[in-house]
């Protein structure tokens, strides 16, 4: 399969909801080369979509139009199909179909996912961590971050930083920055001194607290290193800022600087201005590029952090109001759900309110007091099926 039908799938893969939906009538159902003239039973029309998604001779749309075909079956016959998806040499189905079958919860997700994510490109390692990221705690799934962190460690350059704004070690690292196990904590602070580079580890090691004095020094001279990005150096301050105030001030300034530069801008007007205007396209792509600061509010363990994320949470810059919006619902929820939403349009509001539905299932009967329960549902599915990045539109690193 050459790169850019690869590149194709990816670009594709969190807009499922918007791919024509494949329909067919009547007794007959045709499907490319083959015409049932009975009616084939319906194990028989999975098989055949299978077929067709597995095979990468076929054109990417098509087979795309089968796999949102799958997509609508009851949960256990999707599963069942797509258990199969996953095995296929095609590693950008193979990874649309893994994140699915997280979000369904598959028993089996972990054991057919682990001894192949390691194999596929960072992309769609990306796509599958992530799905993990925002599903429900699952901690027998922490294996695959594991792997991946293991695998990545064993080819990586030490020191290197990823030339990609959110890389699979990054995401990896966020996840397992959820565990109280100590293997996962010497795991991440083994690969922390080899990868200080990475965002992800360093957001991992602030959540996880308590840093030897080997890494005190690290934290200090990376995020003092002009040379690297200003995500990687906010990072590393963060793990510093509990016990280090030019640390914490440090991050504070630099989410504070990104938040004032855009605070009144509204994206749509940013894009009409970028269409004529190379300094306007600059601006949208700078801020495109370091959203990624405010997810540094979830981990950031310094009493300022909630007075911080809060107080720009209302902004006029839709995407900086829904990155805070998501911050919020993930750290401080009961606060969240209390707190003025005025500033939030309807539909922004009720996504946050699925995707805390998801993140935490204990507080639904209080989010029906704000919204129908047919629109959760809703939102809820979409969730499922085109993940936290497709449905709210911002860039993977700025969730986290």
């Amino acid at each position: 399969m050459n790169a850019g039908r690869r590149s194709t799938i990816h670009r594709l893969l969190l807009s499922l909801p918007l791919i024509a939906l494949f329909t067919g009538g009547g007794v007959s159902l045709s499907i490319r080369g083959a015409v049932f003239q009975d009616s084939p039973t319906s194990e028989q029309i999975v098989r055949e979509r299978i077929k067709r998604i597995v095979n990468p001779t076929i054109p990417v749309g098509d087979r795309l139009t089968d796999y949102s075909e799958l997509s609508k079956l009851p949960t256990t016959d999707r599963d069942a199909a797509l258990g199969e998806v996953v095995r296929a040499a095609d590693e950008s189905i193979a990874s649309m179909a893994a994140a699915t079958l997280i979000r369904d919860r598959f028993p089996a997700a972990r054991d057919l996912i682990l001894p192949r994510i390691s194999k596929w490109v960072d992309r769609n390692q990306l796509v599958v961590l992530q799905a993990i990221q925002f599903a429900p705690e699952d901690q027998t799934l922490w294996e695959i971050p594991r792997e991946v962190i293991r695998n990545t460690l064993s080819s990586a350059r030490t020191g290197t930083q990823s030339p990609h704004p959110q890389s699979a070690l990054d995401s990896a690292a966020v996840v397992l920055a959820a565990s109280n196990d100590l293997p996962d904590r010497i795991l991440i602070r083994n690969s922390l001194l080899s990868q200080p580079g990475s965002r992800g580890l360093w957001l991992a090691t602030a959540k996880m607290g308590g840093l030897e004095p080997r890494e005190v020094i690290l934290a200090a001279s990376t995020y003092k290193d002009r040379t690297l990005s200003v995500e990687v150096r906010v990072a590393a301050a963060a793990a510093l800022a509990p016990g280090d105030a030019s640390a914490a001030a440090f991050v504070a300034a630099e989410i504070e600087s990104l938040i004032a530069r855009f605070a009144g801008r509204e994206m749509a007007e940013m894009l009409v201005a970028a269409q004529s205007d190379q300094n306007e396209k600059k601006n949208l792509y700078y801020l495109r590029e370091h959203l990624p600061l405010l997810a540094t509010l979830r981990f950031l363990r310094t009493p300022g952090a909630e007075d911080l994320t809060f107080r720009f949470i209302a902004v006029k810059n839709d995407q900086i109001r829904v990155a805070l919006g998501l911050v919020a619902c993930t750290r401080w929820p009961e606060r969240w759900l209390t707190a003025s939403h005025a500033a939030f349009t309807r539909e922004e509001y009720e996504n946050l309110l699925g995707f805390l539905t998801v993140l935490r299932p204990e507080l639904t009967p209080v989010i029906l007091e704000k919204v129908p329960k047919n629109a959760l549902d809703e939102i809820v599915i979409r969730l499922g099926q085109a993940g936290v990045v497709g449905v709210f539109g911002l860039p993977a690193a700025a969730l986290g």
